[in-house]
Formats: structure tokens, C-alpha cells, sequence
């Protein structure tokens, strides 16, 4: 709510709504939806609801009846899940539907069929971000398509709630860091609330200084804004020229381009893993979590070691190193010559070894 002034300032005509309610990362509380409303409707703004959470059998009747308390105030109702989609179209046949096809829909076919099936009610189509443009003018349909601008990029989404016993830890909305075992250096950012878990690349996606808007297909571009300046500079720029290297200084992440240019969809998950470590019983015993150059390495050690022990020690780019390790210190200092338990420990630095470096014994 502490943007709303400055969205109602910017010369942009739609809006999309993210409530508490009916979106995975929405803050906008239900009691706060009819000042929403009404100063937006005043700037003349569309207002698009959006409910892009997925719904149990549990859930959907009680969230139902909220939708219609307020369905007379919105223009457009986007959803993610299909289930809710055709919902819609029973309890709201008059209704302006978009779909957003972000997860699992990256063929042509799929996507005109889904189009078929919500047609006449819906008037567009939002694509994931992991299609390349290339790809994306192939697709012949009769409405207009959406693709993300700017923004997070999800890698994953549940429904359920993943992080908070873990942590033993009881709250409405967890937010932390987080990084795989086999990858301690990437980090991504997680969130858990209501609707459920996510976990975000460690880049935001950028394209807008990469485009040129009078040539692309898609009829819409979306800004997903996270921050209050940046809501204010664009109530103050756009759409003048610069607006967009004025947006790209706001940003407080490394950014991509993604895969709009170039199919890469497989290089996130790449990063994210060791391929040394994807086999089953592979006597993976540590994981490299620093290296610093010709001082120390920290290392987890995962299973009970008895030394000395002929150590492997795998890169996740494929280098292989051999090496005996007679000794560690733990982190107070204590030097450990025998068997080890699973803990953390400093190792001489060993050239060609980095972080995420797996441990087996051979």
C-alpha cells in the first residue's frame, strides 16, 4: 500500500493487484482492498486481480466467496492454476479472464488448446519467462500474449508449506537465504507464507534495456517492482527517454536477461547442482563450503572419517584432485589427527579445489 499514490501517478493503464488472499507473494491485506480500489479506479487505471496461487478443494469455497465480494470492482481476473480458471468461467461468465501459462505450457499446441478452452472469456496469455523470443513469435493465437519484463525469477513453487519445522520456527511469512548442500555458493532467496513455498534465482530478470519495443511480438510487457524508488521513479519518468537505464539503477540484484535471447533454460539448474554427486551411493563424505588461496579451506564433513584418508575431491566443473589427509583443525583450533565426526573443519588450501567440491573416499 505505500506505493499506491505513486502507481495512481504513473502513466501506465493497467495495474495487476496482488492481495494477501489471492497471490503467492502479495501483502495487500483484504481490509485495505476498497481504498485499493477506489483511488486507482480514480486515476483511471484497469485493475487486474491477480490470483495466481494454487488452490486445494479445501480452500476454493471459502476463497470463492471473497472473490465475489469484490469481482465488481476489478476489470480482469488473471489465474494461474486451470482449475480456478474454469471456476471462473462458471461463477463469472461475463468475466475478462487472462492465463497465466508460466509453468508447464512451452509448445504451441498446449497453449491453443488452453486458448480454445477458456475462449470467449479470455482475452490473454502471459508466457514464461524460459521461452526465447524466437519461439515465442511462432505462436499463432488471436489474443494478446504477456512476457515478464522485469523482475524475480521463480524456480519453484509448492503449495505446501516446506520451511518453517526445519526452523522450528512458527510464523505467517519466513523469508531467508538459502543455498543445496552441494552448492553452498549459490544463494537463493526463499520465501514462505500462506500460499505456500518459493524459491527465487539469485539474479532478477532484465530485459527492457535489450528490446526493441516497436519490433517485439508480445503486446505486453510486465514490470514487477519490488521497491518503493523504484515505483517513484517511474512515476516520475516514464514514458520519457532513459526511463529505462533510470529503472535499471533502482535495482538492488545482479540481473539477467534470461532466456529471451537464447534458449539456456538448462544453465540455472546446472549452476544450482555438482554432477559428481547426482549418482546414488557415491561415498560422498564432505562438501567444500570456502577456499581461501594458499591458506585454508572450510569443509563439512558429513559421515563419521577415520584418518588418514585418501580423499577425492571433485569440482563442480569436473576437475578431480587426489590427496591424503592426515590432519584437520576444527574451528576452535584443536588439531584432530584420528577419526573425525560430522561437523566443520579447516583443511590446508589445495589448488584447483573450490567451493561445492564434493568429498569421497577411494
Amino acid at each position: 500500500m505505500n506505493q499506491l499514490d505513486f502507481v495512481c501517478m504513473t502513466k501506465i493503464d493497467e495495474v495487476l493487484i496482488q492481495t494477501k488472499r489471492f497471490s503467492r507473494v502479495g501483502f495487500i491485506e483484504d481490509k485495505d482492498l476498497d481504498e485499493c480500489f477506489l483511488k486507482l479506479k480514480k486515476s483511471n487505471k484497469t485493475l487486474i486481480l491477480d490470483w495466481n496461487t494454487l488452490v486445494k478443494d479445501s480452500e476454493i469455497e471459502v476463497i470463492k466467496l471473497h472473490l465475489l465480494k469484490v469481482a465488481d470492482k476489478i476489470d480482469v481476473i488473471r489465474f494461474l492454476d486451470p482449475g480456478v480458471g474454469l471456476l471462473l468461467k462458471e461463477i463469472l461468465p461475463q468475466k475478462e479472464l487472462h492465463f497465466s501459462m508460466e509453468f508447464g505450457n512451452f509448445n504451441a499446441w498446449g497453449i491453443k488448446n488452453w486458448v480454445n478452452c477458456f475462449n470467449p472469456q479470455l482475452t490473454r496469455i502471459i508466457l514464461s519467462n524460459q521461452l526465447p523470443l524466437a519461439e515465442i513469435r511462432k505462436i499463432d493465437v488471436d489474443i494478446e500474449i504477456e512476457i515478464q519484463g522485469c523482475g524475480r525469477i521463480e524456480l519453484f513453487y509448492s503449495p505446501r508449506k516446506l520451511i518453517h519445522r526445519s526452523l522450528n520456527q512458527s510464523s505467517d511469512s519466513i523469508s531467508l537465504l538459502g543455498a543445496s548442500e552441494d552448492r553452498p555458493t549459490q544463494i537463493s532467496p526463499l520465501i514462505e507464507n500462506d500460499s505456500g513455498t518459493f524459491m527465487f534465482y539469485d539474479k532478477d530478470l532484465f530485459i527492457l534495456d535489450g528490446l526493441s519495443f516497436e519490433d517485439i511480438c508480445p503486446d505486453y510487457i510486465r514490470l514487477e517492482l519490488y521497491h518503493l524508488d523504484q515505483f517513484e521513479m517511474l512515476a516520475q519518468t516514464f514514458p520519457e527517454p532513459g526511463w529505462v537505464k533510470k529503472l535499471a539503477k533502482t535495482l538492488t540484484s545482479k540481473t539477467t536477461r534470461g532466456f529471451y535471447r537464447v534458449n539456456k533454460s538448462h544453465a540455472p539448474l546446472q549452476r544450482l547442482t555438482n554432477k559428481h554427486i547426482k549418482k546414488e551411493s557415491e561415498a560422498k563424505v564432505g562438501v567444500i563450503l570456502e577456499s581461501v588461496k594458499k591458506q585454508h579451506m572450510i569443509v563439512e564433513i558429513l559421515k563419521e572419517l577415520m584418518l588418514p584418508a585418501q580423499i577425492l575431491f571433485c569440482s563442480p566443473e569436473g576437475k578431480q584432485v587426489e590427496s591424503t589427509v592426515r590432519k584437520v583443525e576444527n574451528l576452535s583450533g584443536t588439531v584432530i589427527e584420528e577419526n573425525i565426526q560430522p561437523g566443520y573443519y579447516k583443511l590446508p588450501w589445495i589448488k584447483h579445489v573450490v567451493p561445492a567440491s564434493v568429498l569421497r573416499v577411494f
